[in-house]
């Protein structure tokens, strides 16, 4: 049987293939507040994912409260 996985895994999973797939416009912002919401998640697994995708080079930082896609 496989173990379910954790809520960060799969919400990194489900950003970067938003990301990767051009979901969001070029720029846009994604909060923790609205990412965690449509996700259905609490901040902390969202604030390690944009993190996370933040060092992969997906998302780039354009104002300390939000992580925006790439140009």
């Amino acid at each position: 049987m496989e173990r379910p996985r954790p809520l960060w895994e799969t919400a990194y999973r489900v950003l970067r293939d938003r990301v990767v797939t051009c979901k969001f416009i070029p720029r846009e912002q994604l909060t923790e507040r609205r990412t965690a919401e449509a996700l259905g998640s609490s901040h902390s697994p969202v604030r390690d994912v944009l993190t996370r995708l933040t060092q992969d080079g997906l998302v780039q930082v354009l104002s300390r409260e939000a992580p925006g896609s790439p140009r």
